[in-house]
């Protein structure tokens, strides 16, 4: 969850406050509380109302774009094992681990020094020794001459965690009545998603986070499947990502199998389940259960506010009889809230996977 470090009197007041958000979630309370006027610096990542044009101060560690999935995930662990290793050697200079430790993405530190903030966003990519929350803040503070700078980390791996996430930001930016505001707002949202489906059968499911090698996504999803009428039936409330073959999910009696890709848009999300509905069409017990790509840039992997509207799109997912919340394709626009259901037939001497949208988009059918 967030934990503000070393907070000591003395920063600039709000509306003088200058802050930097390293966090594409952390953006999304930001623009939620209304205050992303405060904002002097984003993530390169981060989108939303009254940010474009900001400066960036990250980019990505390794240039994913031309590398598979299966070849992601090894430069990932690759990399934090490299960045351990210079920690527990001494190797690096603090500007390096700074560079690389001190979120999820690589940080401009001439770009942070420059924008002098006096409140940065962040998830340190926390480790032992001069890894850990407190000696990377004194770090940052050393590295930008700022004594009063206050450090925001969040790593929230349940609701109650993300809402105090939420709380945390709007103290740090001195609007606490804001984040009160915020979090009441949905918290009624939440429960109305909980009124609506009392008393429905609970769908199995299974979240799919990657594809190569196969992971379901643990932290606050399965809690979010858990309230929009489901149950995961492989991960736990505020657990971890489980590592999974394909044939213990084919071979599992779930319901609904939905692809939420990290960081991935439908478009690519799509080419990514085609491979894998390939795979398991090609056993000998090919899937029954109902499958659902969706649009993972913003829906899933961001816990902030966004996490409510994911939960919202659940219902829709689980018991579309239940609640109309409008999550559907709209071609061109990076706010769209997407979904489309997959289905998986076996047309005679081939086997087909044909993608059947719910909401008013043509999608053509794909052949393996």
């Amino acid at each position: 969850m967030a934990a503000e470090l070393g907070v000591q009197s003395g920063p600039r007041l709000a509306p003088g406050l200058r802050v930097v958000s390293l966090l594409p979630s952390c953006t999304d309370t930001v623009i939620a509380l209304g205050m992303q006027h405060l904002l002097v610096g984003i993530s390169h990542e981060c989108e939303g109302e009254g940010v474009s044009g900001l400066p960036t101060c990250t980019s990505n560690k390794f240039d994913s774009e031309s590398m598979t999935l299966a070849d992601v995930d090894a430069a990932s662990g690759s990399q934090r094992n490299a960045l351990w290793g210079a920690a527990f050697g001494g190797l690096a200079p603090k500007a390096i681990l700074l560079e690389w430790g001190l979120g999820c993405y690589r940080t401009d530190m001439a770009k942070l020094k420059e924008l002098q903030p006096d409140v940065v966003l962040t998830q340190v990519q926390e480790g032992p020794q001069v890894l850990s929350r407190a000696s990377m803040q004194e770090a940052l503070r050393e590295c930008l001459g700022i004594q009063s700078l206050h450090v925001v980390h969040s790593d929230p791996q349940t609701m109650e965690e993300v809402f105090a996430d939420m709380r945390n930001i709007a103290e740090s930016m001195q609007a606490g009545p804001k984040g009160q505001e915020l979090e009441l707002r949905l918290r009624r949202r939440v429960q109305a998603v909980r009124d609506c489906v009392r008393g429905r059968a609970a769908k199995r499911v299974a979240c799919v986070q990657w594809t190569d090698p196969l992971y379901l996504a643990g932290g606050w999803v399965p809690e979010l499947i858990s309230m929009a009428g489901g149950t995961d039936i492989f991960a736990t409330t505020g657990g971890p990502s489980i590592e999974i073959s394909d044939e213990e999910l084919v071979g599992s009696e779930v319901d609904v199998v939905v692809f939420a890709i990290c960081g991935f848009q439908m478009k690519d999300t799509l080419k990514e389940v085609q491979k894998a509905l390939a795979r398991w069409m090609s056993m000998n017990n090919p899937p029954k259960a109902s499958m659902i790509a969706t649009d993972a840039v913003r829906m899933f992997s961001r816990p902030g506010p966004l996490l409510v509207d994911t939960l919202e799109m659940l219902v829709e997912i689980l018991h579309p009889e239940a609640q109309e919340y409008g999550h559907r394709i709209t071609t061109g626009s990076v706010y769209s809230f997407r979904f489309t259901r997959i289905s998986c037939t076996d047309s005679g001497s081939r086997n087909e996977i044909r993608y059947h949208t719910v909401k008013n988009v043509d999608i053509a059918p794909i052949s393996t």
